[in-house]
């Protein structure tokens, strides 16, 4: 999917890309801990192949991109020097144990986002106003997909991640008694 976008006009990315889709379960591994001076354009990439060394421990396959999810309020992860961060990845089955759940299973405003980690906070601004103006409300932490990654290329300018922000539909024909 990532190539396929990177062939387009990235200009008309910036609202056309923002929609509403439904974020399927998944199962995952994952790692949560809080992180301290966490910067945002950092990427955390050590954590993610601690990660990766889990999947390998549990003898299972991944199957999706990294997922990080900022268990603070949105936004703060850019401006906070300590950040409740959890990293996952989808395996292709389910197990239990202690670093496995899943991911998914809700309604979530979407927003692709190409290029430096250190720009992404403007796709996250933009998401969140047009939430807002569809009067939608943020149901729970935000997230980010790594599609095409640090991890997959060097090049900033090719990387490709999708904000996830879960949210409550508007309630629409509320009759008043």
């Amino acid at each position: 999917m990532g190539h396929n976008l990177l062939g387009g006009d990235r200009n008309r990315w910036s609202t056309e890309s923002i929609c509403v889709e439904e974020i399927p379960v998944s199962p995952v591994l994952f790692t949560r801990r809080t992180q301290t001076n966490y910067k945002n354009s950092d990427v955390s990439v050590e954590r993610w192949f601690e990660l990766f060394e889990i999947v390998q421990r549990q003898k299972l396959r991944a199957t999706g991109s990294v997922v990080l999810t900022y268990h603070n309020n949105p936004l703060e992860q850019f401006y906070q020097r300590d950040c409740d961060l959890e990293i996952c990845i989808q395996v292709n089955e389910a197990v239990a144990a202690p670093a496995a759940k899943t991911f998914g299973g809700f309604t979530a405003v979407t927003a692709l986002h190409v290029g430096r980690n250190e720009d992404i906070i403007q796709t996250h601004i933009k998401a969140i106003k047009w939430l807002n103006q569809q009067g939608y409300t943020i149901a729970g932490p935000v997230s980010e997909e790594y599609i095409i990654s640090p991890v997959d290329i060097t090049n900033e300018e090719d990387h490709i991640t999708k904000v996830i922000i879960p949210i409550e539909k508007p309630e629409t024909g509320k009759s008043t008694v």
